[in-house]
């Protein structure tokens, strides 16, 4: 008599592209389990990213039979029904991608024991079967991404998705930058494609309905494919930007409502840091951690950057859905800060392509500033940032109640307060030297009235003070 429970071989998967989004089944009932039923076994392989396809869902089609991969991508449905079924797979990457696994017909017998290996497609077809010849011919990479509505999970239809990078030209010794920008456009079903990309740069990534914008968010196109998903504050038609959708004093947030945010920032092992600073995109509104690392953040709905500082521990940057439904608490875990490369560890070319993207380059040509570069900064040997800007460009050193306190040069109506700017974004609150070590920084400059260029002119205070760290450089 032949052995049922070994008599089928693993059958190869056929893989279906979808349209549209694949939708699992609902809370269904798993019936009882047959005593005739086949057994289906197998394994799914994340081949666009590497390794499993973990927390997937398995569906034998046709009956209310699913199962749910694990961390190494195994699944096992018992009780599937005698007949002829295809097993469907979906799963959040796929969704955004805008595919499904669907395998060939399968036969299922009476106790039968059946094997399956799923997988998902490399990036290179699905590149080649999502993107036309005249796309591809710009770029062998692809950006897939899908953005939903913040309130009510719908698909944002219209929204403008854009991707910008700076690239780096060298001739000789000199290098220019370029800002390069490609757009798409949200379809019916959430979807966007942006195709004809570079497959080696690193990129912001932002969805804008007219109306509101989520927050840029970083992605790396280190492979063919990168996908992201975002969630953006739906339009409303008696909202009208002032000076831009992200303008202090816009509407956005009287008609839509904010979002409160909860959380804990942590130790590694998970001890609470108090005094961390939290913020969103820097230049918002912040929060600082209670002695137990609790924190509590009003945003505005949709994807935003959170980033996490404390002196002491290396920065944290995290994109978040900031949703009326996402109610769950973040924990961010804080490490200590890492001591970077010396200097002669780094070389000159990676220093100036990094300061060159961000500006600082061009604007110290102009020279209409005090400027310090990686070197210069590193041969002042400060043991705090106090130190470190003193006497640079008119900045002075006043101590009020024992506390050291960074001044400008009045002129004329202006204070003689400073404003800061870290990684190009506006600093608020004050008190940047209590999160920012000078080890972290990588570039500085200091502008005074009436030579404050027009990205960094925010207030009326009579200096302005550029930071940028090496992160945001890219020195390690």
């Amino acid at each position: 008599m032949r052995n049922l429970q070994n008599r089928r071989a693993i059958v190869p998967v056929a893989i279906g592209i979808a349209l549209s989004i694949a939708t699992a089944p609902g809370s269904a009932q798993q019936p009882q389990v047959s005593r005739g039923g086949a057994v289906l076994r197998g394994v799914a392989i994340d081949s666009l990213r590497g390794g499993f396809l973990r927390e997937a869902t398995v569906v034998v089609s046709g009956t209310a039979r699913m199962g749910i991969t694990d961390s190494l991508g195994r699944f096992r449905i018992e009780g599937v029904p005698p007949g002829v079924a295809r097993v469907e797979v979906m799963h959040p990457a796929l969704d955004t991608i805008g595919m499904v696994l669907v395998t060939p017909d399968l036969v299922f017998d009476p106790g039968d024991s059946v094997s399956v290996i799923v997988a998902m497609p490399s990036a290179t077809t699905i590149v080649s079967r999502k993107c036309s010849p005249a796309e591809r011919a710009q770029g062998p990479g692809a950006l897939f991404g899908q953005v939903l509505d913040a309130e009510s999970d719908a698909p944002a239809i219209g929204a403008q998705v854009s991707v910008s990078w700076t690239d780096i030209l060298i001739a000789k010794k000199t290098l220019r930058r370029s800002q390069v920008r490609r757009s798409g456009t949200v379809g019916s079903d959430g979807l966007f494609r942006i195709c004809g990309l570079p497959d080696d740069i690193g990129a912001d990534v932002q969805a804008t309905n007219g109306i509101d914008s989520t927050s840029a968010i970083g992605v790396a196109l280190t492979s063919t494919v990168a996908t992201v998903g975002l969630y953006l504050s739906r339009p409303d038609a008696r909202a009208t930007p002032v000076g831009g959708v992200n303008a202090p004093g816009s509407p956005i947030a009287a008609i839509t409502g904010l979002v409160t945010m909860h959380g804990r920032v942590t130790t590694k092992a998970g001890a609470g840091i108090g005094g961390a600073r939290v913020s969103v995109d820097v230049a918002s509104d912040y929060a600082m951690t209670a002695p137990d690392g609790s924190f509590t953040l009003a945003v505005r709905p949709g994807t935003r950057r959170l980033f996490v500082r404390k002196l002491g521990f290396a920065p944290v940057e995290l994109p978040v859905a900031a949703t009326r439904r996402n109610r769950a608490p973040l924990t961010i875990a804080l490490v200590d800060a890492v001591p970077v490369l010396a200097t002669v560890e780094v070389t000159a070319r990676l220093r100036e392509r990094g300061l060159s993207r961000v500006g600082f380059s061009d604007r110290q040509k102009r020279g209409t500033g005090a400027y310090l570069d990686l070197e210069q900064i590193e041969r002042r040997r400060a043991h705090d940032l106090v130190s470190l800007l003193a006497n640079l460009g008119g900045i002075r050193v006043e101590y009020f109640g024992g506390r050291p306190v960074l001044m400008g040069r009045a002129r004329g109506m202006q204070d003689e307060c400073v404003s800061f700017f870290l990684d190009g974004m506006f600093w608020r609150g004050g008190g940047v030297e209590n999160f920012l070590m000078p080890q972290e920084v990588a570039a500085i400059e200091v502008y005074n009235s009436p030579f404050i260029p027009a990205e960094f002119e925010q207030n009326e205070c009579s200096a302005t003070v550029v930071l940028w760290t090496k992160w945001k450089v890219g020195v390690r």
